[in-house]
């Protein structure tokens, strides 16, 4: 079953990264410009970030399996549909439909592994699924270059469509039948309020270095935003049940686990954004070896992973999570010290924020999931995967609005610093000595989990 769902969790970071390398090739192949073509990234990853917590909802009402199943046959069928596209138009339509399968499986994977594998294997198995991920990441641009160079961009969809495919026949028979929680009605206007409010903020990060924040277009963005969001909170306030589960997002290992999340893949993508333009300022064999270095992040992070998550099972998950905080904090101190040239320090830095990252992705991810009640596994697997989206594009938003033509990396750095201190001091203050995590089995009460969320109210 971990093979099953770590296919997903590869393809899906391997489809990113291959289509990132090659954007340049497909805009000559189609004959449109570059900025063009980017939709075709940046529409995919759109619509995956605004459906996770959709997709994970409809997880827990009509099963988790069943959600994360029909999303491996849509990511073939769509990545067919990329492959055979005729026209820009409708590459990016295509795009569109494969963010919103992909979506399906990414927000339902990790509860079930929380489901199916016990306390005691649950982070070596939340490990893997990491290993996964950071492989995606790494293989990812590799595959895209070497297609473009021999053989045709219908590859990179073509043979991801072929092996979704046959796992979605495995999946079938490996991954047990759940039944979902279908008693609760379903907020479908709540919903509409939070997917406009997410998608519309998600529009405005990422595109506000590129229209400019003071822009027609940009305050009207963050205006709908506003507004939208203000009616998903005064909806979720008088909805005995509101589209998300607030009270068990409010629980304290939930809620700073989803926010050391969030923080922490916003710092690390901050420095993965700004590094190529400070790259780009250096000269000779330096520039050559630092460049080489950057594929030492998703690297250490891989080798990290598991052997972080295997110990989590034996001595918790909170020691994990402030170390690698407290990594990935002082990796940005250390990039802060790289922007005056430092060499050593650029390298160093990249090492340990992979390391960080490694030694932390999967132990939270546990100490999140342990908490929840199986009835809302789905909810708060979209919720953090959502996060952890939101996370990248606030960093690279830092990265790039930060950025200067004197010296890209210094800015950008100490925002990054900053959200790991405020990482570390929230870690502190909301789950002194390990308060929260347990050592139980997850299948907690709803009831024990709301009356957590209403005592944190209070």
């Amino acid at each position: 079953m971990l093979i099953v769902i770590g296919i997903g969790a590869f393809l899906s970071n391997f489809t990113i990264g291959s289509m990132n390398v090659a954007l340049p090739g497909l805009a000559d192949a189609f004959g449109t410009t570059l900025g063009n073509m980017q939709w075709t990234v940046i529409g995919y990853l759109l619509m995956l970030t605004i459906l996770l917590p959709v997709m994970g909802k409809l997880a827990d009402r009509f099963g988790i399996r069943r959600v994360h199943n029909l999303g491996y046959a849509a990511f073939a069928i769509t990545s067919i549909l990329v492959a055979t596209a005729s026209s820009v138009e409708l590459l990016v339509i295509a795009r569109l439909l494969q963010g919103a399968a992909a979506s399906m499986y990414q927000s339902t994977n990790l509860g079930l592994v929380s489901i199916h594998f016990p306390v005691h294997e649950r982070g070596r198995a939340m490990g893997w699924i990491s290993l996964a991920v950071a492989a995606g990441a790494v293989s990812g641009p590799l595959a895209g270059g070497m297609a473009m160079l021999w053989l045709s961009w219908h590859w990179l969809f073509v043979l991801p469509a072929l092996i979704m495919a046959g796992t979605f026949v495995l999946a079938g028979k490996a991954i047990p039948k759940d039944t979902g929680q279908a008693s609760n009605p379903l907020d479908i206007v709540g919903g509409v309020w939070f997917t406009l409010a997410l998608a519309a903020s998600i529009t405005s990060l990422a595109q506000g270095h590129a229209w400019g924040w003071v822009s027609p277009a940009m305050l009207s963005l963050i205006a709908i935003a506003l507004l939208a969001g203000w009616l998903f909170v005064h909806r979720t306030l008088r909805q005995p049940f509101p589209f998300l589960p607030v009270q068990v997002m409010l629980h304290p290992a939930v809620r700073s686990g989803l926010t050391v999340s969030a923080l922490s893949f916003a710092a690390a993508n901050a420095a993965l954004v700004s590094i190529p333009a400070h790259l780009a300022s250096m000269a000779g064999d330096q520039a050559f070896i630092a460049g080489l270095t950057m594929a030492l992040y998703p690297i250490t992070m891989a080798c990290a992973g598991p052997i972080a998550g295997r110990l989590s099972d034996r001595y918790g998950s909170m020691p994990f999570t402030k170390a690698g905080m407290g990594i990935l904090t002082l990796a940005m101190g250390l990039l802060i010290l790289a922007s005056g040239g430092a060499t050593w320090a650029l390298i160093t830095g990249l090492i340990m924020a992979g390391l960080g990252m490694g030694i932390m992705a999967s132990p939270t991810i546990r100490l999140i999931m342990n908490e929840v009640p199986q009835a809302y596994k789905g909810s708060i697997g979209g919720v953090l995967a959502l996060a952890r989206n939101m996370g990248i594009v606030v960093g690279s938003s830092l990265g790039l609005g930060l950025s200067d033509g004197t010296n890209p990396l210094f800015l950008p750095m100490v925002a990054a610093c900053s959200l790991g201190l405020f990482g570390l001091g929230m870690l502190g203050w909301s789950l002194p000595s390990g308060q929260g995590e347990r050592a139980g089995d997850g299948h907690r009460s709803d009831g024990a989990v709301r009356a957590a969320g209403k005592r944190d109210i209070l």
